[in-house]
Formats: structure tokens, C-alpha cells, sequence
């Protein structure tokens, strides 16, 4: 099943919202491979309400647990800031199973650069 993105338009300016958009597309289809390969060693990842995630590890071995069992067939993103080493993505999940979910990431890289990894998470994720 493709997926269906719909995103704002205002990311050329920015490598990091463009990297935060494009990481959302890629965990959206699953292919989290993006995703490990920028992140810290000693990430720490707070799914608000479900779990804390602390360490590569830990968080390569939470998303392969999920890999396949949440089938996202349209990700709308809605706002994606960033600035400095912090940046954030506010949107819409809509599953195979027609559940929609609100959700919103906010991301701490180790530092100001383009190619900085992320070293903290916080994402809440709700069904509307």
C-alpha cells in the first residue's frame, strides 16, 4: 500500500526541517534504517504515556517490535519548526485499520549542526 504525504511547503530553507520532515516520511513507511543512523549512541526517547526509551539499543529494539504492526497509509504533517539544536513536527496519522492519531515529536540534536544527530525525544501520540 503507497503511502500519502502531505506536507507544508516551507522546508527548503532549512536542512534540519527538511531532515525532520524526511525522517517522518521514513518512519511512516517503515524503513527505520534513517532513523538509526542518526541518532546518539545514549538517545533517550519519552513516547509520552507509553514508554522511555533509553539508548540505541533500546530504541532499534522498541521499533522492530513495531515494524509492520503499524501500517501508516497517510501522514499529514502539519507544522515542522527548527531552530538551533531543537526542532518539532506536529500531524496526523491515519493506519490501515482507517485509526487516526494526532501526534507531535519534539527533537534535541547534539548540536547546531546540519548533520548533528538527535540525542532526546518526546513524542506524544494520541487517537482522535
Amino acid at each position: 500500500m503507497e503511502l500519502k504525504v502531505i506536507a507544508p511547503k516551507n522546508c527548503g530553507n532549512s536542512p534540519k526541517m527538511i531532515f525532520i520532515k524526511e525522517l517522518n516520511i521514513m518512519m511512516a513507511k517503515n524503513e527505520f534504517q534513517f532513523f538509526f543512523d542518526h541518532i546518539t549512541e545514549n538517545i533517550k526517547w519519552s513516547i509520552l504515556g507509553l514508554q522511555q526509551l533509553n539508548g540505541k539499543d533500546s530504541v532499534i529494539n522498541f521499533m522492530e517490535s513495531k515494524k509492520d504492526k503499524l501500517v501508516v497509509v497517510e501522514l499529514d504533517l502539519q507544522t515542522i519548526i527548527s531552530h538551533g539544536p531543537t526542532g518539532a513536527v506536529n500531524g496526523f496519522v491515519t493506519l490501515n485499520d482507517q485509526k487516526r492519531y494526532a501526534y507531535c515529536s519534539i527533537y534535541i540534536f547534539s548540536n547546531n549542526s546540519k548533520t548533528a544527530k538527535i540525542k532526546e525525544m518526546t513524542t506524544y501520540f494520541n487517537l482522535i
